[in-house]
């Protein structure tokens, strides 16, 4: 079995085209999957192939299901309609 190579946080931004802030989020958030060693921050090729198919998957059931509600209205009766469905009013 060949040993699978560990990504750097460069070499994450480089493959997924992101800003390195963005990629910090991702690793943050536990979007991606990672290994602390000490100080540095790797990531597996399996984690990465499966955040990107977990997205791809992700996108494809959205873009299946249709269109989403879009909210008219002023700023104010938006935010309203919006907090009394989570709630908040």
């Amino acid at each position: 079995m060949a040993e699978e190579r560990l990504l750097t946080i460069r070499d994450l931004v480089e493959r997924l085209q992101l800003s390195r802030s963005t990629v910090m989020g991702l690793l943050a958030r536990g979007d991606i999957e990672s290994l602390q060693i000490r100080r540095a921050r790797r990531v597996t090729g399996t984690a990465l192939r499966e955040f990107i198919e977990a997205r791809a998957s992700a996108q494809a059931r959205r873009a299946a299901s249709g269109p989403e509600e879009v909210e008219t209205g002023t700023a104010e009766e938006v935010g309203d309609a919006s907090a009394q469905r989570s709630g908040r009013i």
